[in-house]
């Protein structure tokens, strides 16, 4: 379950501070977690095929995050985190397994840290609608690498990481990008290599590929988010939906190149903040040079209301629409509880 950036902080007031267990000697250990519940009622219809419902049904998933921290010196910590996570149909799971060094330098990661091509979410604005203005190569959301990130000037954010594969045919993916924010406007830019799989001998070789893009948000007047997204890429294989109800919908291509865009607004009311966005995917040729024209389109609108610090509710209507595969839509009604 991927919240994304604006979402997140709908609950930050409560979340980001974790209620701290242990602090002594330079050693801290802290805890924090959720529970989000969800009534989702969605409808498909595959092209060619007939039209499906599936019946308003009640969705469940939870996680509890540790973090902890002993201090080597003045300027130096090394930390940890990881979560344990579950939907409540199947066996709890380690998550977001992480650690490294931290101090004025900026922060070393080894583990689940993420990709840098994260810095270009922006025009995600969401609780659990399908996001896809921003596209990754598969291997990115499982990866397990190295990321250095460092803050300049105080307002410019750089990260850089590889995520690393076992296999000795297999290349590592590597991104890198740059991040400029100020009270009333961020600007981000990021790159992504994703490493050949396989020798090009191989049944199963996938050449590898490559993404760049542009991400910017504007806080045009008081509580109003604009933010916009565009990306180019080539080479990622089939272009993934993912999210809330959208999992597994792809635009079935093969590797290909082609552009990602997308533009979100949000107005926050007091507690309430009500937002949509519009994302299109479009896949422009092969790798061989033949045109596709293959296009996927998706948008939402919602409303989130903050009951508390530490609780959200919401309300989302999402569609999207896949070239070949066909269009989907869901009703979404939830809330988070948070501590």
């Amino acid at each position: 379950m991927k919240k994304t950036l604006v979402a997140l902080a709908i609950l930050a007031a409560g979340s980001a501070n974790a209620f701290e267990l242990y602090n002594q000697d330079g050693t801290s250990v802290a805890i924090k977690g959720e529970v989000d519940l969800y009534v989702k009622s969605d409808e498909a219809k595959p092209e060619g095929g007939e039209k499906s419902k599936q019946d308003a049904h009640v969705y469940t998933w939870a996680y509890t995050q540790f973090d902890f921290e002993h201090a080597l010196n003045d300027s130096v910590a090394v930390f940890g985190s990881f979560e344990i996570e579950g939907d409540g149909n199947s066996s709890a799971a380690f998550d977001d397994v992480v650690g490294g060094f931290k101090g004025n330098f900026g922060k070393l990661s080894i583990g689940e840290t993420g990709s840098s091509y994260g810095a270009l979410e922006k025009a995600e604005v969401s609780n659990e609608q399908a996001e896809f203005d921003v596209v990754y190569n598969s291997s990115e959301s499982a990866g397990k690498g190295i990321r250095f990130e460092t803050t300049v000037a105080e307002n410019l954010a750089l990260s850089a990481d590889v995520q690393t594969r076992a296999d000795e045919n297999d290349d590592a993916n590597f991104a890198v990008s740059a991040d400029y924010s100020t009270d009333a406007f961020s600007v981000a830019v990021a790159y992504m290599d994703s490493g050949d799989q396989g020798l090009a001998s191989d049944a199963d070789y996938v050449k590898g590929g490559s993404a760049y893009g542009i991400s910017a948000s504007l806080d045009v007047v008081e509580n109003l988010y604009l933010a916009a997204t565009f990306t180019s890429y080539e080479g990622q294989g089939n272009v993934g939906v993912s999210g809330g109800n959208n999992d597994n919908v792809e635009i079935e291509l093969g590797n290909h190149e082609g552009t990602s865009m997308g533009l979100a607004a949000a107005y926050t009311i007091d507690k309430a903040r009500i937002y949509t966005a519009y994302h299109q995917i479009d896949a422009d040729k092969d790798m061989a040079g033949n045109k596709l024209d293959a296009k996927a389109t998706n948008y939402y609108v919602g409303v989130d209301y903050a009951l508390h610090s530490n609780v959200t509710t919401y309300v989302e209507y999402g569609s999207v629409d896949v070239d070949t595969q066909g269009e989907y839509s869901n009703v979404i009604a939830g809330m988070y509880i948070a501590f």
